[in-house]
Parts: structure tokens; sequence; C-alpha cells
């Protein structure tokens, strides 16, 4: 059985920022290093 719950990220988000903390918007770019480093033989061992 799947059960689905609204997640709000936002004061977090929002006082990480206060403290200086920011992340750059996503690119087509990460996204393909990001996924190509998932498929890399071995990530995921210990």
């Amino acid at each position: 059985m799947v059960s689905w719950f609204a997640v709000d990220n936002s004061y977090t988000v929002k006082a990480l920022y206060r403290l200086g903390f920011s992340w750059p918007v996503i690119s087509a770019d990460y996204l393909e290093k990001s996924i190509e480093a998932l498929t890399t033989p071995g990530f995921f061992d210990d």
C-alpha cells in the first residue's frame, strides 16, 4: 500500500538561506552528471 502526504521544507530552506546557504538552479548538465555518477560501477558499494 502506498500513502502520499504533503511535505513542506520552506521553513528549513529559509533558515539555511539566512545562514548563508543557497543552491544554484539545477541544469540539464548537472542532472546528466549526477545520473552518470549514480550508474558508475561501485557507487553504492560499502
